[in-house]
């Protein structure tokens, strides 16, 4: 290593004036101490105190700094901050190029802009492209703290308001006050629209109010409040299982106030343990089921197309027999959730409803046995995917 002499030196900080093509270069503003030399044919220059870059509209500001004149890099560490709007980057450590303006940040980065805020180990932002790419811990948050994306890598373009998250990645949404509201995981997750549509993939598991909901791939459109899960999906409540091909959540004011079912739907409910020392279940089936919640309750029931209901019928724990009603549509209404009325609807002839005392259930058993097996195959499968 040979140190350079002062005219070396203002050599070095007039080559760090110009850039060419059009493009300016990184001019030192100000520090408190600064050194020079060269190594293995290049100027090296260390800075030191309140060191404070600019280069075109970008401001860089950190304790020390290590340049390398002529291959255009600079090594910035100690509160390094870099301010080019709406982009800020604050980091412990970060390798800067000037040429294309792109970084590596170490040391808890954290990129903001006027959307949302990234953290991560590590963190590359292409100028070129806009885009930044995060591996481990990687966080990317709303500006007001309202829903989170978590895993161990991300790509975030913040133009396009695009960014994809892998390993393990978690999506949490929260209230105005910051109670929890959603927690969602799955093997990937995409954000599109700047956070108003999200796409995820893979093992989908949703958490909302009482419902825990399961599928292969979900959308979640923030601006009509929906969460449309496809792919096998499924959900589990208290002693319910509901299924579908399709399944839709609707939220109103951040709850769950709805459940739709479409095509091959079907609700299995447990028997109340308290009036059955065994494991009982009741089944309802149709093309279509809309389930209305009120305070995280079913309040309401519609079943549509070929609507089938098998209900057990208990008196003081004693059994009564089966019921199986048939109709174009079943209504049952809950009321402190408890069944209060069912409502079967029908074109005359069509509709049906035949209750079975104990001793003439065990066709009618048998029946709902073999639906049963249907239902309990769908979420073997589902798991095992």
């Amino acid at each position: 290593m040979k140190r350079i002499s002062i005219c070396s030196l203002l050599g070095a900080l007039w080559l760090a004036a110009t850039l060419g093509y059009g493009q300016e270069r990184l001019r030192l503003i100000n520090a408190t101490l600064l050194s020079g030399w060269t190594e293995n044919g290049e100027n090296v220059r260390a800075l030191s105190g309140d060191v404070f870059f600019r280069q075109d509209s970008a401001e860089i500001h950190c304790d020390r700094a290590l340049q390398y004149v002529e291959r255009a890099q600079v090594e910035l560490t100690g509160k390094v901050l870099l301010l080019d709007p709406p982009r800020r980057l604050t980091a412990g450590r970060v390798w800067y190029d000037e040429a294309t303006r792109d970084y590596r940040a170490y040391l808890e980065p954290q990129l903001q802009d006027t959307s949302r805020t990234l953290t991560a180990d590590t963190l590359h932002y292409c100028e070129r492209w806009d885009q930044a790419t995060a591996v481990g811990r990687v966080a990317i948050e709303e500006k007001h703290h309202r829903v989170r994306l978590q895993g161990e890598r991300a790509e975030y373009r913040r133009a396009k308001g695009y960014a994809r998250v892998l390993g393990r990645p978690v999506l949490t949404e929260m209230d105005s006050l910051g109670a929890l509201l959603m927690t969602v995981t799955a093997d990937t997750m995409e954000m599109f629209d700047d956070g108003q549509r999200y796409q995820l993939a893979g093992q989908v598991h949703i958490r909302r109010d009482s419902i825990d909901a399961y599928c292969g791939r979900l959308t979640y459109v923030r601006a009509a409040q929906k969460l449309q899960l496809t792919d096998h999906p499924w959900a589990e409540r208290a002693q319910d299982v509901m299924r579908g091909q399709e399944m839709e959540i609707l939220l109103q004011k951040e709850r769950v106030v709805g459940l739709h079912l479409l095509k091959q739907t079907a609700v299995l409910s447990r028997v109340d343990s308290t009036q059955s020392r065994s494991e009982e279940y009741d089944l309802l089936t149709g093309e279509r089921m809309e389930i209305a919640f009120q305070n995280d309750e079913i309040s309401q029931v519609a079943v549509r197309g070929q609507a089938t209901s098998y209900y057990h019928v208990y008196e003081d724990t004693v059994a009564k027999g089966m019921n199986k009603a048939l109709g174009d549509e079943i209504h049952l209404y809950f009321k402190e959730g408890a069944l209060e009325r069912v409502k079967v609807i029908s074109s005359p002839g069509s509709s049906s409803g035949i209750f079975y005392p104990p001793k003439q259930a065990a066709a009618l058993r048998s029946e709902l046995e073999e639906r049963l097996k249907q239902v309990h195959a769908l979420r073997v499968m589902t798991n095992e995917k």
